[in-house]
């Protein structure tokens, strides 16, 4: 179904599909003590894990602005809004 949609979709989706992998590395990350070796990789942690929800917003955000677009250019939905009774 993916593969007929508009790459808009595929963006949108691959943005939050990068921020869960995120969280996913990120917490299994802290969870086995990787991240408290040093201090520069506790830094690089902290500043990965903040761009995890930009990027996760950025990509329901895309999913959003998709959404409006088609429907603002689907007559069909224009149709059924016109002439279906409630």
């Amino acid at each position: 179904m993916l593969r007929e949609k508009k790459p808009m979709y595929r963006i949108g989706i691959g943005l939050i599909g990068l921020s869960v992998l995120g969280w996913i590395a990120v917490i299994g990350l802290q969870l086995f003590g990787f991240a408290a070796g040093s201090s520069g990789t506790v830094q690089s942690s902290l500043v990965f894990s903040a761009l995890l929800p930009i990027c996760g917003g950025l990509g329901m955000l895309v999913l959003l602005i998709q959404v409006v677009i088609d429907r603002l250019n689907s007559k069909e939905d224009d149709y059924y809004s016109k002439n279906v009774e409630r």
